[in-house]
């Protein structure tokens, strides 16, 4: 069996992350490997998940 992606998620609304989330696991090949609330938690993740996506929609200000 071939495993899917390994996934991030990165974004500052909670509800966009957890429908987010919901969408995805509803997928069997893919894996939410983590969330992060903000870009510097994202890096963090990012350097030890190491994620093969990361879905990032963090606001600019």
């Amino acid at each position: 069996m071939v495993k899917g992606p390994r996934i991030l998620i990165a974004a500052d609304r909670s509800l966009f992350r957890e429908g987010l989330r919901r969408l995805l696991e509803a997928e069997p090949q893919v894996t939410v490997a983590g969330e992060a609330r903000d870009a510097e938690e994202a890096v963090t993740l990012v350097e030890q998940l190491q994620p093969d996506v990361l879905l990032f929609d963090l606001s600019a200000s």
